[in-house]
């Protein structure tokens, strides 16, 4: 089972419980003396511990889609993403990131001198 599938069946879990705790309420409702409040804080409490799951569903998928999503562009001989563990990939990404910019900029540069010989031919 994933972790993502384990945080789905935790929150269904916990959504029946819910749906329990709020059959639960509406049947209290019914009796003078009733324990509707200690019910209301339990669904609160659980509607709070299921919004955190939902919470931490969201981030794990967007996770996974920044890994899927830089593995794709990622070239397969690229050892340093490849053979690094996926805790390392945001600094590699940020590396080659860095890098291509560098490149980019003696380009640029390389491209500003030929020009300007070119110019000064003219």
């Amino acid at each position: 089972m994933t972790l993502l599938e384990t945080l789905d069946y935790f929150m269904n879990e916990t959504e029946a419980y819910m749906n329990e705790l709020s059959w639960e309420i509406r049947e209290e409702t019914n009796y003078e003396d009733n324990n509707v409040e200690s019910l209301s804080h339990e669904y609160d409490f659980n509607k709070e511990h299921h919004d955190n799951l939902l919470m931490i569903k969201s981030e794990l998928a967007r996770l996974q889609r920044y890994d899927e999503e830089l593995s794709n562009v990622m070239p397969k001989d690229y050892k340093d993403w490849w053979e690094n563990s996926p805790e390392e990939w945001p600094i590699v990404a940020k590396s080659s990131i860095e890098s291509l910019r560098e490149r980019e900029e003696i380009a640029w540069e390389h491209l500003s001198i030929a020009n300007k010989k070119l110019e000064a031919r003219k």
